[in-house]
């Protein structure tokens, strides 16, 4: 269980990263 909610805090990180990029690249 503990595992899971690791795998998805860090898909989450991913996904943020990922919009601030796509963010400054629109720039």
């Amino acid at each position: 269980m503990k595992k899971m909610i690791e795998v998805i805090v860090a898909v989450t990180e991913v996904l943020v990263n990922g919009k601030q990029v796509a963010m400054e690249l629109n720039k």
